[in-house]
């Protein structure tokens, strides 16, 4: 019977079930296929053993089906098992061809529940648990024509059987049935492999060399050595006819290891004539040709790689001839064996010296010894092989030295030296490659730079050949690290500098230091002292020194003179770049205490307000304290913390502790400015703040008020725009939020704030760099003037060998310059300091076009509640539905508006900052007029994104769940209503409510998709609010009805409807 593959994929609704069903037939995985009648029944081996029914319609269509596996019982489909059964009926003679092409599963009658019930119980017994089984191996040579190895296994817990069925047995374990130790997990993955690549009918074994014949698997010689490599340690049974000798057979337990064989080689000497005779040992073997593997009592061997090709040509050229193992070398060929061949026979066995051989053929280890002297400005070499009492003289193969000293000339005397030539040439090419010379008796080298090269290459690889000895006169040249001098650093009193000097050792003159830095500096490998001796101008050490004095400015009348002041910002820069090196770094009192309480803050002798002590989370006192760490040494600094760590309420700590006698000027991105004050009014309530905004003439007015506020708020359009107006007034403290709007250098907006003039700076942010290093410097430019030199300077020294050449040194080094200014802390870095998930208010300002669109329509709706609108929940919830949306953009109330949204553009603030950092981001909003808005501004920003509403199908948003998730996209725009629950967004963690809900439980479960189990990260959450607006009344009342919102409100329930008729007023008062 024939089924067509269209049929089988419609019936199965999935092409993939019936590729699967393919190889199950192909692999005749379906048994016990028994047909009575119109009725189908078999076993079919999966990862269990499946039952599966079929009934037969009479002209040959599936009527009905099941089967007991897992997929059957969760779809109801036809399972690969199904599919199987059906592709084995092929092989059935039901004395007729029934061919189907139009049957579709709309055919298959209903009455499944009955025979499923029967079938299930009846079948329930056939299910197989994986086991965990002991394994026994058992080997057997098979002698005949072609000498072969088998393997066998013998399987069980408790009593061990042998299986048989190599095949079946496979099979289980692929389908993982079978569970078993890591080195039998590896044997049988090989076996399966093999099998299922080469497996072949058994009469074609000779050409194939392996296949499985029953219970056994017949192994190739390599196919042996593959797994005895395998099972190297473990014992197994072994079986070989050889053996037992002519007895039979004999089995015994052996070790696998890898060892070489015991080989003995003889050497006799008749009439002149060389006899070479090979033994194995007794009881010795090896399995086939290859001589890759043998046996010998207890042990299964494998031959070392490194003596496989001697052995092998020995078992082939000697011990397989009839003549057991008995050559003669002919005398033109004696030479030729005793040096070449000899040698390499005694690495694989034990050679045996006959009578008189063994005075004259030396065979004892060679001992290389090379002597090393200086003369006049040239390195001298002798060199001497030594084997036992006898040393092979330089440059001869002829003549040798006995242990008296005697010269000795072997042709006369019959004595034969079996050199280890590969060792003595290995010791030449040393030489040879450094260029020596020879001259007499000895060789020589001349040239610093050929000494140089061999003091610091040839020489080790030398020590590592032969025994080298030195004399006096060679000792004092040889290469040496350099002894570095240290560098002091001291505080001067009454100056904001540090006084800097080197401490020399003794010996070291300033001058031959100037040479030493100027050898390193200029790339040179070596300086050679005024003594002779050489100094490693590479050391690390030296090559630090000299990046210390290049970094610092020093010219060379700087180190003459022997002290020179610098500023006191480099006292971090000289802790850092010298931390890791072996140069000695002393610091008075002063500068060390300086040092120790910026690098760990939390010793810095500082008391937290007591009013922000229980609101800061550990790390943030620790931010504070490290900001007043450098305040008090004159020094200014980056806040980079991850966003949603409270940079805000630490710099709000910071200002409140600190002098008030004069204003502290904060500059923040417009959307930011009055969320500022917000913060500052909720955590620093006694700070007076003064936001600068409005018209010119408004501002004018404001910023000669500064002296009567601890804080002013500015923007970075307006404090670009009213430079002049703040030119001559001296700010306590100047803070950039969001520091990167001056990353470009010549811009107005950097220009301006760099003329501020305060007592202290502080720069805010999470990207201090995002595109170019040129922005770190500009942020430097305005912390510290100078610090990191010029621009152009920057530019040639760091930003061009990093980002264009890749110099991991310059790196390094400016690395070093600013990592004591950076405090960056990552969620992940004070994960036990976070709660469960962060959730932070952005309170954003409308600029006066959004503003004047607010009023209007918040003087439209009061005119509407008159008389019995008032008491219409549907109608209030329309008015403010239209307030809320002009919160949102004015684009959503009024046809071409072609204005900003404050919200829109805080928005592309934050997802830009989030996905450079390596967040994901989740937008949700009530409105999907919104979410359209925000998608086509994000995507004109090369920002794409995922898209979720209440149109898309449950299909769909699997898939677009699956997009996120699995990092196609880093955002996703949903609609509240459609994407509030039900979705697994692990991969977040970043949360935007756009626009608050009534019931903050929606939001909450909201948020949810991304906080649940299976996150990792911490959960930021950023709620927009407008401020002045609708908004912020819905948030005060969320807070007064907090708990009502946790137990009266159920989820999915409007706020609005359990509003009393004055909250209902106040919303549109």
């Amino acid at each position: 019977m024939t089924f067509s593959r269209q049929y089988l994929v419609d019936l199965a609704g999935s092409a993939a079930v019936y590729d699967r069903a393919s190889i199950y037939s192909r692999d005749r995985r379906v048994t016990a296929l028994n047909v009575s009648g119109t009725q189908v029944r078999s076993t079919v081996k999966g990862t269990k053993l499946y039952s599966t029914y079929i009934e037969m319609g009479q002209d040959g269509a599936v009527e009905d089906y099941y089967c007991s596996c897992p997929a059957y019982e969760s779809t109801g489909e036809a399972c690969k098992h199904v599919l199987a059964t059906l592709m084995s009926l092929e092989r059935v003679d039901l004395g007729r061809q029934v061919n189907i092409f139009r049957q579709g599963k709309s055919q298959v009658q209903s009455g499944r529940s009955a025979r499923a019930l029967i079938e299930g119980i009846s079948t329930a017994s056939l299910d197989v648990t994986p086991e965990e089984l002991d394994i026994e191996v058992f080997l057997e040579e098979e002698d005949g024509f072609d000498t072969t190895t088998s393997l066998r296994i013998r399987s069980g817990k408790e009593k061990l059987h042998f299986e048989k069925s190599m095949d079946e047995f496979l099979d289980s374990w692929s389908e993982g049935l079978i569970r078993t130790d890591k080195p039998y997990d590896e044997l049988f993955d090989y076996l399966y492999s093999i099998h299922q690549a080469l497996s072949v009918p058994a009469d074609q074994y000779l050409k194939s060399r392996t296949v499985v014949r029953g219970d056994r698997f017949l192994l190739s010689p390599q196919m042996m050595k593959k797994v005895l490599r395998i099972l190297v340690g473990k014992t197994i049974h072994y079986t070989s006819p050889f053996a037992g000798g002519m007895t039979g057979v004999r089995k015994e337990p052996v070790v696998i290891t890898e060892v070489s064989p015991k080989i003995s080689y003889s050497i006799s000497e008749k009439a002149g004539t060389l006899s070479l005779r090979v033994k194995l040992d007794k009881g010795c073997h090896f399995l086939d040709e290859t001589a890759a593997v043998f046996h010998e009592p207890g042990i299964l061997g494998i031959v070392p790689d490194r003596e496989l090709a001697t052995i092998r040509t020995v078992n082939a050229t000697i011990l397989q001839k009839e003549d057991g193992g008995f050559i003669p070398i002919p005398q033109d060929l004696r030479d030729k064996f005793l040096s070449g061949v000899l040698p390499e026979l005694g690495r694989t066995g034990q050679v045996v010296l006959d009578g008189a051989l063994q005075d004259k053929i030396i065979t004892e280890e060679l001992r290389p010894e090379v002597y090393l002297d200086i003369h006049e400005d040239s390195i001298t070499a002798k060199l001497k092989f030594r084997y036992g009492d006898y040393t092979v003289r330089e440059n001869s193969d002829t003549l040798v030295r006995d242990n008296l000293g005697n010269e000795i000339l072997m042709k006369e005397t019959g004595i034969v030296i079996v050199r280890d030539i590969p060792r003595e040439e290995g010791i030449m090419s040393v030489f040879e490659d450094c260029e020596f010379r020879l001259f007499m008796d000895h060789m020589y080298l001349d040239g610093d730079e050929e000494i140089w090269d061999f003091l610091t290459k040839g020489l080790p690889l030398l020590k590592e050949r032969a025994e080298v000895y030195y004399s006096d006169d060679f000792r004092k040249i040889t290469a040496k690290g350099a002894s570095s001098p240290g560098i002091s650093l001291s505080s001067k009193d009454g100056t904001s500098y540090l006084e800097f000097s080197f401490d020399l050792p003794d010996g070291l003159s300033s001058n031959e230091l100037l040479s030493i830095l100027g050898s390193s500096k200029d790339g040179k490998k070596y300086h050679r002292l005024r003594d002779g001796s050489f100094i490693d101008t590479l050391d690390s050490n030296l090559k630090a020194l000299s990046e210390v004095v290049t970094n610092l400015g020093l010219k060379d009348k700087d180190l003459k003179d022997g002290s020179i002041s610098v500023p006191v910002n480099r006292a971090l820069y000289l802790e850092e770049a010298l931390k890791d090196t072996g140069i000695s770094f002393s610091k008075d009192a002063h500068v060390s205490e300086m040092i120790a309480r910026i690098r760990d803050p939390r010793s810095f002798d500082f008391r937290i307000p007591s009013n922000y002590k229980s609101i800061l989370r550990d790390y943030q006192k620790t931010g504070v304290k490290w900001m007043k760490a450098l305040e008090s040494s004159g020094l200014c600094g980056i806040l980079a913390d991850d966003m949603g760590l409270g940079k805000t309420l630490q710099v709000i700590t910071l200002i409140d502790s600190g002098d008030k006698s004069r204003p502290s000027l904060v500059v923040a991105p417009t959307s930011l400015v009055y969320n500022w004050k917000a913060e500052i009014e909720k955590f620093g309530p006694t700070l007076s703040v003064l936001v600068v905004d409005g018209p010119r003439k408004t501002r004018e007015t404001l910023v000669t008020l500064t002296g009567d506020y601890d804080i002013v708020l500015t923007s970075y359009p307006l404090v670009r725009k009213d430079q002049d107006l703040y030119s001559d007034i001296d700010f306590n403290y100047c803070i950039l939020d969001e520091a990167q709007h001056i990353k470009n250098p010549v811009t107005s907006a950097a220009k301006s704030v760099k003329s501020i003039k305060s007592r202290y700076r502080l720069a805010m942010t999470g990207t201090p760099v995002e595109n170019t290093l040129t922005e770190l410097w500009s942020i430097f430019d305005f912390l510290m003037p100078g610090y990191l030199g010029s621009h152009r300077r920057f530019l040639e020294r760091y930003e061009k060998p990093i980002t264009s050449d890749g110099d991991k040194d310059a790196l390094k080094n400016l690395v070093s310059h600013v990592k004591p200014f950076i405090l960056r802390r990552l969620k992940k870095d004070v994960l036990k300091e976070l709660p469960d998930k962060i959730e932070t208010r952005l309170l954003l300002d409308m600029d006066e076009a959004q503003k004047k669109v607010y009023v209007a329509k918040l003087s439209e709706a009061k005119k509407e509640i008159t008389g019995e609108t008032r008491h219409s929940h549907i109608k209030i919830l329309s008015l403010l539905t239209r307030l809320r949306q002009t919160c949102n953009h004015p684009a959503l109330v009024i046809d071409g508006y072609k204005g900003r949204s404050a919200k829109l553009d805080a928005l592309m603030e934050l997802v830009d900052e989030s996905t450079k950092g390596g967040h994901k981001v989740l937008v949700f909003s009530q409105f999907t007029s919104m979410l359209s808005i925000i998608r086509r501004e994000l995507e004109a920003n090369g920002h794409p994104c995922l898209y979720l509403d209440g149109g898309v199908d449950s299909r769909a948003r699997i898939d677009l769940v699956n997009s996120f998730q699995n990092g196609e996209r880093n955002i996703f725009l949903i609609s509240l209503k459609a994407g509030g629950t039900g979705l697994n967004l692990t991969e977040a963690d970043v949360v935007v409510h756009f626009d608050p809900w009534w019931n903050p439980a929606v939001e909450d479960q909201a948020t949810d998709r991304a906080y649940r189990i299976g996150q990792k990260n911490k959960v930021q959450v950023y709620k927009f609010i407008t401020a002045g607006t609708i908004e912020e009344k819905i948030v005060s009342l969320q807070e007064r009805k907090k708990d009502m919102v946790d137990s009266v409100i159920k989820p999915g329930e409007t706020m609005l409807g359990k509003l009393t008729e004055k909250e209902i007023e106040g919303l549109f008062s």
